[in-house]
């Protein structure tokens, strides 16, 4: 950290959340990936007779949409040494503020590791709205003793025994307030009961700057961290309850939705408000960093600024927020056009989420980079003094996976202004590539209804990435016999049914370090129901009571185990849109090499991959996906992908026998036999570049499904200037030739019922028409090695030459002579070769060698799929004898919460007078 530097560079390093349909960090995360919503119709207990979708008055509701936490509100008072029977009457965050607190130390590791409990504190963002414990403490004093009062006024010959039983008969029908309760009746003592239990003798004191109170805290622990007073920090906010008293003044002020929150969307009406509570841990980023704390993103700037004299106390003023960017930008010293995601406050509500985007125009001016926006109210509503925080937690985890989260949207409204600016609506889970000199940066903004506007800016921390948590994983089992294997199957049953908490992950890493084996069985599970479900289905299959395994299963034996193995890689028409999506998700590796693959081309390709999901027509996204099949910029994010997933495979212990590449596509099986980079895919993509510039020869492309292989012979061979391109097999042949040539060619294949598809200004690749390319080649490998993997030519059918020089002059060439992939393939399975993978984009390759190979043994996989579909390929080549190491999958499991004695759910709900039935009767008999 530069020491005359005005950045804040406070390190995050611990996080604990509970919103809608998240009871903890892990689920929260895993919820915004899902793009799961968790708005719905409150129930009737919640609405009781308030609900009137007719009425505008301050009693009444117009809406039941809104985000409860419901059962996910749970306590346990023994945990912390608080009495139980202080709990019910008292204030529910208090006691959902203490544990995230805790939880968010845990996180952190800070409840195993000392510090220096004299130099940390807390700061919490809070509302003042009606609580259980306050309106608890008010329906004991003075609603009791008013309507006492007013029974009274009514029937004043009412004994003053019947009115000494009707004030006790209120009084029970409302929660308990014992001495030990009375903390919970204070608001601030929400942050001084966690300084209290977490012995923290630093600052603690609560904020309310509505939507803007957590963001706010933060700032302020952050300050006390700068300022050297404190050396860790905890902050955050809390919003439990959300009652429907608070929603009447939102409904009379007409800013709730009547249909469910919706930010930025065509059909936005309004907010929805929620229930939640975050918390984060905060450390000075040098003392992170010394102290070998896990670092989720680091704070560079926070900026701050009311509105001022706006057109009102609840609407959004343009300059003010302006002013909290900018002073944000200022204190952090970074420039805006580096952020690459905003978490913004979008409420909703049209003319604030208006405001916002005009705000980030203002500030960003027309950046040639492109930034996500997203909302997380979207998914859990607007927890008003909570939601900063939630916002912050969100873009923190999104920096640290090194992933773009989604935010729920049907139609982008038009009216935003955002077609043309570097700005657009993310609304799907994607990859953060990022080739930029800088590191990847977020903005997040938080606006407080009365004029008080945050911006915090986040920075991606040094530490390695994490794989995210998979969707499946995979049980490697082997022995020596069939008999033994059953053995194995039947003590990982015993071993699941005895502990139903089993951390999968660990026991799929142990499994796979023990399976060596000759008789093989591979699982693919989604939990430790469908590992037994499975494994049942196996027992009864190897006992010979089954015919068939289960999808997601594989066995076999040594007699199904080959050695031949093929990589085969794609050329540069296969790649298409979000190729290579499912891992690049979850493997840092391949996230890697894309953004490599940006930072040797400043064109950023990485948004033809993976194009932006919003702000574009089918026009410009069609345009997107046939550039991208362009043969340069196809084979740059093939030969991209492939080399990512080939450097996969080989972490994970699959390595080839032979190397095969398909047009373009032999040129990455070149670069793969080589410890690749990104700069040499980058040299080879700048020779494809000058091969389809303005003056390139173009002409006509046939290709042809079903023809007699002497026929097209003979036409390529009495036809002047018609060349064959590609030989894939019966199913698909290619030729090339100028467009009268071309034309000729394909009335004579019409003539005899052949299929052809015609493509006018096509390039002549792999045609003696590219000879003048092969020098620019040839200056590529003049320096190269020979491989110690054997690479197979698709334009010989034949291994590459041991010679060095004719090695070489034969990698030059292949771009100006035709692909023989049928001839290659049969040359490969004479040799013995039965498996194949496609390593690249797509399964182009993979269903041309099933067609040609079809009714003999083999085996081909594509592993361009999503992360179960990457697990099936790995099983399937594990039951064919290829010994895998399931490292590079390997995670953390946070463990699945465990009902512990004491833990109660929290009623949430304000209480209500009312009497009971022998009071009741008394009453009435009286009157």
């Amino acid at each position: 950290m530069n020491a005359n530097s005005s950045a804040l560079d406070i390190a995050i390093v611990g996080m604990a959340a509970l919103f809608p349909g998240a009871r903890d960090l892990d689920s929260y995360w895993r919820n915004i990936l899902a793009g799961t919503c968790y708005i719905q119709d409150a129930p009737p207990a919640w609405t009781g007779p308030y609900l009137d979708a007719n009425e505008r008055v301050l009693e009444r509701i117009y809406t039941q949409k809104v985000g409860l936490l419901g059962d996910l509100a749970q306590f346990n008072p023994l945990e912390f040494g608080i009495p139980p029977h202080a709990v019910d009457g008292g204030d529910p965050d208090h006691f959902l503020a203490l544990k995230l607190a805790r939880d968010a130390l845990q996180d952190a590791g800070y409840l195993e590791r000392p510090f220096a409990h004299d130099r940390a504190g807390v700061i919490l963002g809070r509302g003042v709205n009606p609580n259980r414990g306050s309106v608890t403490a008010l329906q004991h004093s003075l609603v009791v003793d008013q309507t006492v009062g007013i029974l009274q006024q009514l029937l004043p010959s009412l004994p003053d025994d019947t009115v000494a039983d009707l004030r006790r008969g209120l009084k029970k029908s409302l929660p308990d307030l014992p001495s030990e309760a009375a903390p919970g009746l204070m608001s601030h003592m929400v942050s001084a009961r966690i300084a209290n239990r977490l012995n923290l003798l630093g600052p603690n004191y609560t904020v309310d700057a509505a939507c803007a109170s957590s963001l706010i805290a933060v700032e302020l622990a952050c300050q006390e961290l700068v300022q050297g007073r404190s050396d860790l920090m905890l902050a955050g906010g809390v919003q439990v309850p959300m009652p429907a008293q608070v929603y009447m003044l939102f409904c009379y002020l007409g800013a709730l939705s009547p249909t469910g929150i919706r930010p930025f969307d065509r059909a936005a009406n309004g907010t929805t408000l929620s229930e939640g509570a975050g918390m984060v841990v905060l450390k000075r980023l040098r003392d992170a960093q010394a102290d070998g704390d896990r670092i989720y993103a680091v704070l560079k700037g926070i900026g701050t600024a009311s509105d001022g004299r706006a057109l009102g106390l609840l609407a959004p003023r343009f300059e003010g927020q302006v002013l909290a960017l900018e002073k944000a930008y200022a204190q952090a010293e970074v420039d805006p056009a580096s952020i690459g995601l905003i978490e913004a406050h979008g409420t909703g509500i049209p003319i604030g989420d208006q405001t916002e985007i005009r705000t980030l125009q203002a500030v960003y001016g027309a950046s040639r980079f492109p930034c996500a926006i997203g909302s997380v109210k979207s998914m859990i509503g607007h927890c008003i003094p909570a939601s900063g925080t939630a916002s912050l937690i969100k873009t923190a985890l999104a920096l640290y996976h090194k992933i773009l989260p989604p935010s729920l949207c049907e139609q982008v409204n038009s009216d935003l202004g955002l077609t043309g600016s570097p700005f657009y609506l993310n609304t799907q889970t994607r990859p953060w590539v990022h080739g930029r000199p800088t590191p990847r940066r977020a903005g997040v903004n938080a606006f407080g209804f009365g004029g008080i506007n945050v911006h915090a800016i986040l920075e991606e921390s040094p530490a390695p990435v994490p794989t995210l948590h998979p969707p499946a994983e995979l049980l490697l089992l082997s022995a020596d016999t069939r008999s033994a294997l059953v053995r194995l199957v039947h003590q990982l049953q015993a071993v699941l049914t005895q502990n139903s908490q089993s951390d999968l992950g660990t026991l799929a890493q142990t499994l796979a370090k023990a399976a060596r084996g000759g008789y093989r069985l591979a699982l693919v599970v989604a939990d430790q129901t469908q590992a037994l479900a499975r494994l049942q289905q196996a027992d009864q299959y190897l006992r010979g009571q089954q015919p068939l395994l289960a999808a997601g299963s594989y066995y076999g034996e040594p007699s199904d185990q080959v050695s031949g193995l093929v990589f085969l890689f794609p050329g540069h028409e296969t790649a298409y849109p979000n190729m290579g999506l499912g891992l690049t998700l979850h493997f840092p590796q391949i996230r890697a090499w894309f953004d490599r693959m940006d930072a040797e081309d400043g064109d950023l390709p990485s948004t033809y991959i993976f194009p932006r999901p919003t702000g574009l027509t089918p026009l410009e996204t069609g345009k997107l996906a046939v550039q991208l099949k362009t043969p340069a910029l196809g084979f740059l994010t093939t030969a991209t992908l492939s080399l990512a997933l080939a450097e996969l495979l080989a972490d994970c212990g699959v390595r080839p026998t032979v190397l095969v590449g398909h047009g373009s596509g032999e040129q990455t099986a070149l670069l793969a036999s080589q410890s690749a980079t990104a700069a040499q895919v980058q040299a080879r993509t700048r020779v494809y570049r000058q091969l389809a510039g303005p003056s390139s020869l173009r002409g006509t492309q046939l290709e042809i499904g079903v023809a007699p292989a002497q026929f097209l012979t003979k036409i390529v061979q009495e036809t002047p200037d018609l060349y064959l391109m590609a030989d894939d097999g019966p199913e698909r042949v290619v030729l090339f030739g100028e467009d009268e040539a071309a034309t000729q060619a394909m009335s004579q294949l019409r003539a005899q019922w052949c299929l052809v598809t015609r493509t006018t200004d096509a390039l002549p690749l792999n045609t003696p028409l590219l000879e003048p390319m092969v020098e620019q080649f040839a200056a590529l490998y003049q320096d190269w090695e020979l491989p110690v993997t054997t690479i197979y030519s698709c334009v010989t059918a034949q291994p590459f030459p041991a010679q060095p020089q004719a090695f070489r002059a034969l990698a030059a060439q292949g771009v100006a002579r035709p692909i023989q992939f049928r001839q290659t393939l049969e040359n490969l399975y004479a040799q013995g070769m039965r498996t194949f993978v496609e390593v690249g984009p797509g399964r182009t390759l993979t269903d041309r060698v099933g067609t040609l190979l079809k009714g003999r043994d083999h085996l081909a996989l594509a592993v361009d799929q999503s992360y179960t579909g990457w697990l099936d390929c790995l099983g399937q080549l594990f039951s064919r004898g290829t010994d895998l190491d399931l490292t590079p999958l390997a995670h953390s499991t946070p463990p699945t919460p465990q009902p512990v004695a004491g833990t109660r759910t929290l009623n949430l709900a304000l209480p209500l007078l009312h009497l009971g039935p022998v009071a009741l009767e008394r009453l009435k008999q009286e009157i």
